[in-house]
């Protein structure tokens, strides 16, 4: 993936999301999550987000199942565009975060979205700098599957 294409697809998926975090304000929602909209919308998105990157990654390794084989030295623009995908929703949820709650509410998942995007944004720089991204990528995609897992299990 060219540069450019990196940050085009960083920051469109930023602002998907921010679209996708509008409409779910549009929609009705339960009673109990009137107390707290934003909070209700926040996890709707981060819901959409772990689906759209769970089928993703899933494909990643359906579409390239070298992937599977070799982890370190196997990559795909499709997985690339991915981890540039997941980037720009921490970038928007990152910022969603810092607007509308306390510090001293949401320091722990800052930090979390600070530590992934800084993870998955070595992935495509490394790729860049020195083309040796191809392990970051690989471990991120499956990093995505996982908190797909994870997000059903907690949105249960």
């Amino acid at each position: 993936m060219e540069l450019n294409s990196v940050i085009l697809t960083t920051a469109g998926s930023a602002v998907f999301f921010r679209l996708v975090n509008n409409a779910f304000g549009q929609l009705p929602m339960p009673e109990s999550a009137c107390k707290n909209a934003w909070r209700w919308r926040n996890i709707c998105t981060s819901f959409v987000h772990s689906i759209i990157t769970g089928i993703w990654a899933v494909l990643c390794f359906f579409l390239h199942p070298q992937m599977a084989e070799d982890l370190i030295e196997t990559h795909s623009v499709f997985s690339h565009a991915l981890v540039s995908v997941s980037i720009g929703y921490f970038i928007y949820d990152f910022f969603d975060m810092v607007v509308h709650q306390k510090l001293s509410q949401s320091w722990e998942l800052l930090f979390h979205h600070v530590v992934v995007k800084e993870n998955r944004s070595s992935c495509l720089v490394s790729v860049f700098v020195n083309r040796d991204g191809n392990r970051r990528c690989g471990l991120a995609v499956l990093y995505s599957s996982y908190v797909t897992f994870q997000c059903f299990i907690e949105c249960a």
